[in-house]
């Protein structure tokens, strides 16, 4: 097997394949530079840690929970996941609700606005109710006036009638004037 230069031949080498080599630029001569040719970097590219070995670390610290500050660690770490929960739910909640407020005032701005439609007839109905009423006013102030009126010629007529002598009476007042009339000899 071939090796590089400074590299030891260790019979594959720790971290490579069996049967990869690198290759000597001897092998591969260059046509256009002559025989020899600039020595060429190996095919594969490995990175540190496939060539060293890791180990694992020791602990060197306890195990969590173990002290008291560890324990107000673990504690107050908790209490952040708490706290990051409840605010994702009161996101949530405040997505909802202005989601709701939103429908809610679509649906109030369309019941207003049919409300606005009423009472704006309302009052349009109550302006014509009230020229009503003062055309009537005036119409009933002119009847009370004829009324009156027509009351006071009534007691009039009332007067005469009762001033004239009925039918009746006229009649038998005219059946006595002929008596007289044919006892005197009038004719």
């Amino acid at each position: 097997m071939a090796t590089l230069k400074g590299f030891p031949d260790r019979g594959g080498m720790a971290g490579y394949e069996e049967g990869e080599r690198f290759m000597r630029p001897e092998v591969f001569p260059c046509p256009s530079f002559g025989d020899v040719c600039a020595p060429r970097l190996p095919t594969r590219v490995r990175i540190m840690s496939d060539r060293v070995p890791t180990r694992k670390k020791k602990r060197s610290s306890p195990p969590p929970g173990s002290t008291p500050a560890s324990r107000v660690a673990v504690l107050l770490e908790d209490i952040g996941g708490k706290v990051q929960a409840t605010m994702e739910a009161v996101s949530g909640f405040r997505t909802e609700f202005r989601s709701e407020i939103g429908a809610l005032r679509v649906e109030l701005s369309r019941r207003i606005e049919v409300l606005e439609s009423a009472v704006r007839q309302n009052g349009a109905d109550i302006r014509q109710n009230s020229e009503d009423i003062r055309q009537n006013t005036a119409g009933i102030r002119q009847n009370s006036s004829d009324i009156r009126r027509n009351t006071e010629e009534i007691h009039g007529l009332r007067e005469l009638l009762e001033r004239k002598a009925d039918r009746e009476t006229l009649m038998k007042l005219e059946a006595r004037v002929q008596i007289v009339e044919q006892r005197l000899g009038i004719p």
